[in-house]
């Protein structure tokens, strides 16, 4: 009998001491954010990669990524950035400056692209949205 295991990590939910030890890391590392040696940040917590850690960092802890409401001004670089290098999230991110390329693709796909239709729906929309709910129960 062959056994076959996945290779696949199952996930791990991060503690308030890994994020200290991240934090502290980044916070004496002399390079840029852009240009940390994620290798040497991960040897300092067991159990987590650099993809990890970086992942961690840019899309949790980062100080220069903002939560929650988006400011008018945040919309107009994103709508700027946009226009200028397309749905490119990094560099359209950096433009951006304070918020990370997932924030930024959503912001654009769920209320800013121009081709949104914002119209109420029709009673036919309404009906074939109906027909789905009842066949799902």
């Amino acid at each position: 009998m062959v056994r076959v295991t996945s290779s696949k990590r199952q996930p791990k939910v991060w503690v308030p001491e890994e994020d200290d030890v991240l934090r502290n890391a980044l916070r004496n590392a002399t390079a840029p954010e852009s240009s940390v040696n994620w290798h040497h940040v991960a040897a300092q917590i067991p159990g987590r990669t650099n993809k990890d850690c970086r992942k961690r960092w840019v899309y949790a802890l980062s100080p220069n990524i903002s939560k929650g409401s988006w400011e008018p001004d945040e919309d107009g670089r994103l709508r700027d950035a946009v226009h200028q290098h397309g749905t490119k999230w990094a560099i359209v991110s950096r433009l951006v400056l304070t918020r990370n390329g997932d924030q930024c693709s959503r912001r654009w796909h769920e209320n800013l692209k121009p081709n949104i239709n914002r119209a109420r729906w029709s009673l036919l929309e309404v009906f074939n949205t109906s027909s789905v709910a009842i066949w799902w129960t």
